[in-house]
């Protein structure tokens, strides 16, 4: 248990910046020192470093209500890693018996379980000659019906059946999806359109409502000198003042 604990690198000490790291020996002095002065605070500390087997050495403490709540956490955790990696073992040992079989991974069955993503990454790329030695494999395997049965027998008849059934079917699904993506692409087409007209709409409001606004604006403007001028007095030019003040002194003259 102390030898568990000080190899996991966790804190047993406080030290201060500077201070010399503890060596391995020191770690399980100090681990030792703990464990018999305060078993409790051990287990409280440490709980996360112990395992199952580890739980003996706190029995003179297992009375204590924090010794058994950390005992009870302690099992807890190390059933839930046992069924994780009990549930990683299955799968992966169901993973390798498919590949010893080597038909769940093959490209026929690929094709067969998602008919419509086999053919977006590979059906759409393959030739003319490809896509017919596929077929005629196909044919072939249907009509022998599998290993050890006579070629041409009622076997190799039901399977070639079968086979064209079953080949009948992953057009049609192939059909079903792509309808179904189409569909959807289209839904897509259409909000994005809507969503194009909408800001369009708003646009052209925007720059309406823009253009109104300067006319007021300069219609505000126009106002406010035509006002401006109306309120302003008449006054003659220098040209007429001085016309005026010539007659006047003209006839001023005469009077005299």
């Amino acid at each position: 248990m102390v030898e568990a604990i000080a190899l996991s690198g966790s804190l047993v000490k406080s030290q201060q910046i500077g201070d010399a790291e503890l060596t391995l020996e020191q770690r399980r002095e100090e681990l030792l020192h703990q464990y018999r002065n305060k078993p409790l605070v051990f287990l409280e500390r440490y709980h996360t470093c112990l395992k199952p087997q580890h739980l003996s050495a706190f029995d003179h403490v297992s009375s204590d209500p924090r010794a058994q709540h950390y005992s009870k956490v302690i099992q807890t955790r190390s059933a839930g890693c046992t069924n994780r990696t009990r549930v990683r073992n299955q799968r992966y040992a169901a993973l390798r018996a498919l590949q010893r079989e080597g038909q769940y991974f093959s490209e026929e069955q690929m094709r067969i379980r998602e008919p419509l993503l086999y053919e977006q990454y590979i059906g759409q790329y393959l030739t003319d000659e490809e896509v017919l030695e596929r077929s005629q494999g196909a044919m072939l395997d249907g009509a022998e019906g599998g290993p050890g049965a006579p070629a041409g027998g009622t076997g190799g008849l039901a399977h070639l059946l079968l086979n064209s059934y079953q080949e009948r079917l992953i057009q049609n699904r192939l059909q079903e999806e792509q309808e179904r993506e189409e569909g959807a692409q289209e839904e897509e087409e259409d909000e994005e359109d809507d969503g194009e007209r909408g800001l369009h709409k708003v646009v052209s409001l925007l720059s309406f409502l823009s253009f109104l606004s300067t006319r007021l604006s300069l219609c505000s403007v126009f106002k406010l000198v035509d006002d401006r001028v109306q309120e302003k007095e008449w006054e003659p030019t220098p040209r007429r003042r001085l016309c005026s003040e010539r007659s006047s002194s003209v006839r001023c003259t005469s009077a005299s």
